[in-house]
């Protein structure tokens, strides 16, 4: 966190049932919303976050300058696998200050994979950053049984709407990467054949990994070639032992997100 002041008070809350989680600063709202079953048996739902006027929240990937959201949903119960579905963030901030987030709500869309044809319950611990002048950590759970219902509720479809694409979806090749071992890790550089969507663009290089830091440079563009490089480390100081598939890579600009798992 580069610019904002960090008031380090953490509000710890608990919804059950469908109540949803206490108000902090900055935050009007937090809930789990019902969602429906798709064809393949799992069932979408959402975490649903209003946010107070001039008030944002972070991206999971969001700068040096933002505050990276955790979730955990090991509690949860008969749940075989969860994908959270981000949406396609905004750009906020400026002056070298820029952060990738959501400001007024975000809905997050969840799929949930069941384990089996028992109820689910779906319960997650959460840590994240809300910030205006200042930046406050916020704690919370949330937990309810899914119930899915008939009909779809329009602010996940909403949301799904605006999640990311694939390469293949705009007829654009895959992003290739380089690697090269370095001191401190595993050097990646991506590039891609892409367009600008005019404005703002991001390349964000993760790893998919709980032992490890990328630390990322800017991108750079040539025409309809955008790049970037990041540094994989690893936090205990070990070798990186790089797996491929773990990386994912986004392209991010005003109008959409593109995502990518795995790079060759």
């Amino acid at each position: 966190m580069k610019k904002a002041v960090l008031i380090y008070t953490l509000f710890s809350t608990l919804a059950l049932g469908l109540a949803p989680a206490a108000q902090s600063e900055g935050i009007q709202e937090v809930e789990l919303l019902q969602g429906w079953r798709d064809t393949s048996g799992d069932v979408i739902a959402a975490l649903s976050i209003k946010l107070d006027h001039n008030w944002k929240t972070y991206w999971r990937a969001p700068g040096d300058a933002g505050f990276p959201p955790l979730f955990d949903f090991s509690q949860s119960k008969n749940v075989a696998a969860i994908d959270v579905i981000w949406p396609s963030p905004e750009q906020i901030g400026n002056s070298g200050f820029e952060t990738l987030g959501y400001t007024k709500q975000l809905v997050l869309p969840i799929r949930v994979t069941p384990a089996n044809d028992a109820p689910v319950t779906l319960e997650l611990s959460a840590n994240i950053g809300v910030c205006k002048d200042i930046c406050v950590p916020y704690d919370f759970v949330v937990s309810q049984p899914l119930r899915p219902k008939n009909k779809r509720d329009p602010r996940i479809i909403a949301a799904l709407a605006n999640a990311p694409y694939a390469p293949k979806d705009f007829n654009l090749d895959e992003i290739s990467c380089d690697f090269q071992k370095v001191k401190d890790g595993i050097s990646v550089t991506a590039k891609a054949r892409v367009p600008s969507q005019g404005g703002w663009e991001w390349f964000v290089i993760e790893y998919t990994s709980p032992d490890a830091w990328v630390d990322m440079a800017k991108p750079m563009r040539h025409g309809d070639i955008l790049s970037t490089s990041a540094i994989i480390k690893n936090t205990s100081n070990a070798p990186v032992l790089m797996q491929r598939k773990k990386l994912r890579l986004s392209i991010i600009g005003p109008s959409r997100t593109i995502e990518q798992i795995g790079c060759s």
